[in-house]
């Protein structure tokens, strides 16, 4: 009697039991649902770079003062002068004001005026790569003072950098290795770090010494920020991986080794595979994606779907 009485309850929990789990995953699901976030892939490239120090030589010479006296320049900094044209003149001391009282700076060749020169101008010139030692090169900038002319100048003090800007500027570059892409007389590029625009250079020269790479990099177009640098710090673009760009946190792996991205398809989500070309930080390239889905960017939520 106690049984038939039990019976109706315990088939009323079990039914209430039933109602409640099913009320439950519902409510997963919905709460699923909303936690989704998407993107749509975009066309575009990663790009891989890495840290380089160079040393910029140039096309260049430094005129010092043909005797002690008062400084005035003619040509302000980073202007060009015309080749014979007064860069700068100098009152000689002790010398009454006067023609006679004046000695003249001019260009051996047309040019950009840097008042900012560091004594190896005549020394660090386009090719001396191919007559000294990587060693020895590097050992020169040690040497390297940086003068900045005050108004009362001494005879033979180095006064100004002359840089021939029509002619290419290159950098001297030692790695342990070198690029995959960067090859003879191909175009690389550098970026100055924290900013976005490229320079464009060719490789002039690349060979081994010490089981080192030697580069020099070619720079044909350049402007005023490079007038009075001798060492660089820069980012050189390695690697490129062009594809679809898309949070690294997209990508899942399935238990049979499959990589892919879950997308959405109506009220449904569907896991498509793509082959990943690249990943840069939180950035990941891949292909064989449609750029017209929405791509789950969080699919933990998807479990539950």
């Amino acid at each position: 009697m106690k049984i038939r009485r039990l019976f109706p309850a315990l088939v009323g929990l079990a039914f209430l039991s039933v109602m409640i789990y099913q009320g439950g995953l519902g409510l997963v699901k919905l709460v699923a649902w909303r936690a989704l976030s998407t993107e749509r892939p975009l066309p575009g490239s990663l790009e891989k770079t890495t840290h380089l120090k160079a040393l910029v030589i140039r096309e260049e010479i430094v005129l010092t003062a043909p005797a002690g006296g008062i400084l005035k320049r003619v040509v302000p900094e980073a202007e060009r002068v015309a080749a014979g044209g007064t860069i700068a003149q100098i009152k000689l001391a002790g010398v009454a004001s006067g023609d006679t009282g004046i000695r003249s700076i001019t260009a051996p060749f047309a040019g950009q005026v840097c008042y900012h020169p560091d004594g190896l101008e005549n020394v660090l010139r386009p090719g001396i790569w191919e007559k000294m030692s990587y060693h020895n090169i590097f050992s020169l900038t040690s040497k390297a003072t940086q003068f900045s002319p005050g108004e009362t100048v001494q005879a033979g003090e180095p006064l100004i950098r002359l840089v021939n800007n029509l002619h290419p500027l290159f950098l001297y570059i030692v790695v342990d290795e070198v690029p995959p892409e960067w090859k003879l007389q191909k175009q690389v590029s550098l970026l100055w770090p924290g900013q976005e625009d490229r320079l464009k250079l060719k490789v002039a020269n690349l060979y081994m010494v010490d089981n080192r790479a030697v580069l020099v990099l070619r720079l044909d177009n350049w402007g005023n920020e490079w007038l009075d640098k001798r060492l660089v710090e820069l980012e050189a673009v390695v690697e490129r991986y062009p594809g679809f760009i898309l949070p690294r946190q997209a990508l899942v792996t399935l238990p049979d080794g499959s990589k892919g991205v879950y997308v959405l398809s109506g009220r449904e989500v569907r896991f498509q595979e793509v082959q990943v070309v690249g990943m840069v930080g939180d950035k990941m390239s891949v292909k064989g994606v449609n750029p017209n889905v929405e791509v789950v960017i969080n699919p933990f939520w998807t479990r539950w779907l």
